[in-house]
């Protein structure tokens, strides 16, 4: 493992900047950076941040537990919840050991899949034609790769890689605000309150090289990120409650 850390002043504020080749190829935090500085070789690399996305984990058996006996016909709960206990378990052996490419896989993959399967539920919702359920969520998930790319490729943001996470939350807040629009806004404190929560997710995810905390910020990256999910999964479960009982009332 070869690296280097560079620390830079800007604006009052230090900057820590690294580069590395690590074992995994995959971003460089705070936290990496110090716990290279005090031992090449950590059990832990990053506690900070291995002890934060255990929290999806825990919020997957939390709704597994919840889902548990409960007979319906709409799959993406429970598909959702197992998808978000490989992330959270991914997530966990990633930023612990940083040694293999596959817990980087098991650690964003399963948000990308996730992603595109909510949105395939809320286009459903919306126009219950099968063409469009298909069609709409692929086109739009091409969509935001293609920008992805042509932002970081050419340099357009100094946000780097992490520009990916705004279109993805663009892709997923646009037609939930538009299904949220459909439900007359009940509902809406999940969807306001997950909202919320990505905002402070993604600046913590953001400014984590400046150094604010000793141990960086990407652990709150985690920390409110799950939050968001658990309140997205929150207004599905309303929606889908909401919905059987007026079937059967």
């Amino acid at each position: 493992m070869v690296w280097y850390l560079t620390v830079v002043r800007q604006n009052g504020l230090t900057c820590f900047w690294g580069g590395t080749f690590m074992p995994d190829h995959g971003p460089i935090y705070i936290e990496t950076l110090l716990a290279m500085a005090k031992d090449p070789r950590p059990v832990v690399m990053e506690p900070w941040n291995t002890g934060s996305a255990l929290l999806f984990i825990f919020i997957a058996l939390c709704w597994m537990r919840r889902l548990h006996g409960r007979k319906t016909k709409d799959v993406f709960l429970p598909f959702a919840v197992t998808l978000l206990l490989v992330g959270g378990i991914g997530g966990t052996l990633y930023h612990g050991l940083r040694t293999q490419r596959i817990y980087l896989l098991m650690d964003w993959m399963p948000i990308a899949i996730l992603s595109v399967t909510f949105v395939v539920w809320i286009v459903e919702q919306l126009t219950h034609r099968k063409v469009l359920v298909f069609l709409v969520p692929v086109l739009g998930f091409l969509s935001l790769l293609v920008l992805h790319y042509v932002f970081v490729r050419l340099r357009l943001t100094s946000l780097g890689p992490s520009v990916g996470y705004v279109f993805l939350a663009l892709y997923i807040l646009i037609p939930l605000f538009l299904h949220l629009r459909k439900e007359k806004y009940l509902g809406a404190k999940y969807v306001y309150g997950a909202t919320g929560a990505f905002l402070v997710a993604y600046l913590c995810r953001s400014i984590d090289r400046m150094a604010l905390l000793p141990m960086g910020t990407h652990f709150l990256w985690h920390v409110f990120g799950a939050v968001a999910t658990h309140l997205l999964l929150s207004y599905v479960w309303f929606v889908q409650t909401s919905n059987r009982s007026d079937q059967e009332s």
